[in-house]
């Protein structure tokens, strides 16, 4: 399954923080950098009535997976 042409997708790392938006909803979080691999905890999402995501089952398993 591919994105949407239109969609636009953002993540931000900063200090310690991490940060973005996946089409309408935004999320936040702390993430650890250890040699060349980035650990994300858990994330807070905004929960906004948004368009049917048809890319929800892309994006859902990479945001809330752990390492």
């Amino acid at each position: 399954m591919a994105l949407p042409a239109a969609m636009e997708i953002t993540i931000v790392f900063r200090g310690e923080r991490v940060s973005g938006a996946s089409g309408c909803n935004h999320f936040t979080g702390c993430y650890t950098l250890n040699d060349s691999r980035i650990a994300v905890g858990a994330l807070a999402t905004s929960l906004r009535a948004c368009p049917p995501p048809r890319y929800a089952p892309l994006l859902s398993p990479l945001l809330m997976r752990r390492a």
